[in-house]
């Protein structure tokens, strides 16, 4: 829970086989914790302590469709370490 974007950067962007790609790198903060439905109490996690994480997010669309209602779909996610 509490998602904060830090920050975005397009890493990389292409064609390919009639298909445009683009890469994008969020830096971003989160709650992560995990509680026990029975007690409530937290088993694993911090529900203060934000956790920051980095993921390059690529979508993609076909040639031509720039001007279409919604032309990119996400592709991959991949978390980056480090």
């Amino acid at each position: 829970e509490n998602i904060a974007v830090r920050s975005t950067e397009l890493k990389d962007a292409w064609q390919e086989y009639g298909k445009e790609y683009a890469t994008l790198r969020f830096k971003a903060n989160v709650t992560d914790y995990t509680v026990e439905e029975k007690s409530g109490s937290v088993v694993a996690g911090d529900q203060v302590q934000p956790v920051k994480f980095q993921e390059d997010w690529t979508f993609l669309r076909t040639v031509g469709e720039a001007h279409s209602a919604n032309p990119w779909k996400l592709s991959a996610i991949q978390q980056v370490t480090g």
